[in-house]
């Protein structure tokens, strides 16, 4: 929330900077032409210059109109400036506009702490603007999860050379796990067959058992099936979880191991299915209403560590109403302080290898994504390489070598610390970021701190972990 009303504050100063520039090209005669173009727009609606907010500003003919009309044309130091006006005011209009969004989802407390006044204009303004986008987008202020998702060109598995697997495995154990959380009567509520959900899962899983040498291929479909769920806000988000959790609840148990044939295509798959998984997660636990309908799906995803991570902090940051600790899972209500803080370590115990193994633990995911600094589907790096290499940074110079020293013989060259070859190529991999090396040594050298550290450096404070990797 804090960062939210930074970034408000931070368009309220560019705003008034913007006004100050706007000063220098005004001109009492500047309203003649205003009038002007109001007697010229006054029958269209989806124009800026009658109060819409959300439209941008006449341009083009009706400026030049206006400034015949009010006996400007052939002043062309005079329509220098006007020009210049109209479009510094636009921009500021824009301005006026994020800021107003983003003061949406602030109570009032908030509200308040990022300057808004309360003011009966604008809200009618703002709760016009909001119907509008909601027409629009049944999800806003924010996307649907998989909207910005972009398909692969799937004619390229002709040219991979992936091999061809017969992958088996079952779905059993997931279905009695949700059965025993009673997420069957979730469905109930909803009016949807339980049924429905483990035969999609099974169609997807028997597809990829089949087609597993067109990888491209199967993440499209998997695409396709998550697009289609966009939809449906709400239950489209329940089923996107679900689904997502099925898929690698399927691959978890299959037959296939380092080593096989398909398996490289199949560890690929797994780990785009898992970076799905954590797009839908991070949606759900921040954006879904959580209720006593939701509570089956909010107790059952309590036992992923990166949903407990999730919820305890936006409980943390949003806290603190006997409403909003009666909708907390059962899984937090009955812990102790001290376990929910367990909750932001990595359980080290459960690592999985194979297909499972991540080069960061899933909590750290989280805890970048929600910042904005990694792409939830691909983790992406979305900020300046040098961010991310002071990230990198950090990690080699501040792992916990006590709890190192205490794995050092079951993770013998497993885990970075000092004096080890630092291993930089799987964060080059998962970050989408080359020239690591190089952007550590220049770090170094320049002795700088790159904008965004602040954050960076509260997230390696937060989780004391350690990064695994492949021997």
């Amino acid at each position: 929330m804090e960062t939210v009303i930074k970034k408000i504050r931070e368009l309220e100063k560019r705003y008034y900077e913007l006004d100050k520039e706007a000063g220098k090209y005004n001109r009492p005669e500047f309203d003649n032409v205003y009038a002007a173009i109001q007697e010229l727009v006054k029958d269209i609606d989806d124009v800026g210059d009658r109060s819409n907010l959300e439209h941008p500003l006449c341009v083009g003919t009706v400026i030049d109109e206006a400034l015949e009309k009010a006996g400007f044309s052939n002043d062309g130091a005079f329509v220098s400036d006007f020009k210049k006006y109209r479009e510094i005011e636009q921009q500021a209009r824009e301005i006026q506009q994020e800021r107003m969004l983003l003061g949406m989802g602030l109570n009032e407390s908030d509200r308040q702490k990022a300057g808004f006044l309360k003011n009966d204009a604008m809200q009618a303004r703002l709760d016009n603007l909001i119907a509008k986008a909601k027409e629009e987008n049944p999800y806003f202020p924010y996307t649907a999860p998989f909207a910005s998702i972009e398909k692969n060109d799937e004619t390229i598995d002709d040219f991979l050379h992936c091999e061809k697997s017969d992958i088996k495995s079952c779905l059993l154990g997931y279905y009695k796990e949700l059965k025993r959380f009673n997420i069957d009567d979730l469905f109930a509520k909803a009016g949807y067959p339980f049924k429905s959900l483990f035969e999609e899962i099974s169609e997807i899983c028997s597809y990829i058992s089949e087609s597993i040498n067109k990888p491209l291929h199967l993440e499209n479909t998997i695409i396709d099936i998550l697009k289609d769920l966009d939809k449906y806000p709400g239950f489209g988000q329940v089923m996107q979880v679900l689904i997502l959790k099925g898929i690698l609840k399927w691959f978890e148990v299959c037959n296939i191991n380092e080593g096989d044939e398909g398996y490289t295509q199949a560890y690929e798959l797994c780990k785009s299915v898992r970076e799905k998984y954590y797009r839908a997660l991070i949606f759900y636990s921040k954006f879904i209403d959580k209720n006593e309908n939701s509570r089956p799906l909010d107790n059952y995803l309590a036992t992923c560590e990166l949903y407990k991570y999730l919820l305890t902090t936006l409980t943390n940051k949003d806290a603190n109403t006997s409403d909003e600790a009666k909708n907390e899972p059962q899984q937090l209500q009955n812990n102790s302080d001290s376990d929910k803080k367990q909750y932001q370590r990595v359980n080290k115990d459960k690592q999985k290898t194979g297909i499972q193994q991540c080069v960061i633990p899933s909590v750290v995911v989280g805890d970048l994504t929600l910042n904005g600094i990694i792409e939830p589907n691909t983790s992406k790096w979305l900020k300046s390489k040098a961010l991310c290499a002071y990230f990198v940074q950090n990690v080699f110079e501040k792992a916990d070598r006590e709890c190192i020293s205490k794995y050092k013989n079951k993770y013998t060259n497993n885990h970075f610390r000092r004096g080890e070859r630092r291993k930089i190529e799987p964060f080059e991999s998962l970050f989408g970021m080359k020239g690591l090396s190089g952007a550590i040594n220049d770090n170094k050298k320049t002795e700088s701190r790159p904008i965004g550290s602040d954050e960076i450096e509260e997230i390696i404070k937060k989780h004391n972990f350690i990064f695994k990797q492949k021997a």
